[in-house]
């Protein structure tokens, strides 16, 4: 109860990540009575200031008629807000909403994008996503592939190969730091190569960046205050380094595998 105090308090506050939680309390009846409209109130409010987890439950809400008429066009909204800061789970239900036109107008193509884009990755949601792409598949032409895959590449990892932790990983690593001059851009991609952030690396500082930034800094005992600063990148480029001479290193002990312990 006194958690839940201050899980309101907070909310109340203005902080997303909270306004999220109690909703999916509310939702869920955890702690509290179940009650759909207020869940989807609080969701509303967090999905407001860009939390794409809160848009995504948002779009869920609407998708299904919790607490509210169904309303496919406002589920797709929330949905695509989300799919676009690089939630897979929004991506794959966006697709589909595409698939069968609800909300939107029926566009296998532009399905076939988000599945792509959602497939990328070793999750549950991934592995859905990978199956409604090859379901899909199986329903177009070559153009309509080429097309979509077109579409979908400017929102995928872009594929270098040039370091050993990549050829492990199949993150894309900068080169140098110099080598990119967006420096969001430069952080999400050393973020992916360290295992913190597996989100779409397009320069947009959002809050599944900052979520990964902070998770990085408590790992390292920073303060956890998810900035994007210059002083970061030299610490995580420091940190990437440093990955990948052990990870050589490990290469050249007879009969180690890469990772494993001594």
């Amino acid at each position: 109860e006194r958690a839940l105090h201050w899980y309101a308090k907070a909310a109340e506050g203005g902080s997303a990540q909270a306004q999220n939680n109690l909703g999916y309390l509310r939702e869920k009846g955890v702690g509290l009575p179940q009650d759909y409209a207020a869940a989807a109130q609080w969701y509303r409010r967090a999905a407001d200031q860009g939390l794409a987890v809160a848009q995504t439950n948002l779009a869920i809400m609407h998708r299904f008629g919790y607490g509210m008429p169904r309303d496919y066009e406002q589920a797709a909204h929330w949905y695509r807000a989300a799919a676009e800061q690089g939630d897979a789970q929004a991506q794959n239900h966006l697709g589909l909403l595409y698939v069968n036109g609800l909300g939107v107008d029926k566009n296998p193509v532009e399905a076939m994008k988000w599945f792509l884009i959602a497939a990328v990755g070793e999750g549950d949601i991934n592995r859905r996503a990978a199956d409604n792409r090859d379901r899909l598949t199986a329903h177009l032409d070559v153009a309509q592939l080429a097309a979509a895959r077109r579409a979908a590449t400017p929102l995928l990892p872009q594929s270098e190969t040039t370091q050993a932790v990549e050829e492990e990983r199949q993150v894309p690593l900068p080169r140098t730091t110099a080598a990119f001059g967006d420096r969001t851009v430069t952080i999400q991609r050393l973020l992916a190569s360290l295992g913190f952030y597996d989100g779409v690396v397009d320069g947009v500082a959002g809050p599944m960046t900052r979520a990964a930034a902070q998770a990085y800094q408590l790992a390292t005992g920073e303060v956890a205050d998810g900035r994007l600063t210059d002083a970061l990148v030299v610490r995580l480029d420091a940190a990437r380094l440093s990955a990948a001479l052990q990870r050589a290193g490990d290469r050249n002990v007879p009969g180690k595998r890469p990772g494993s312990a001594q």
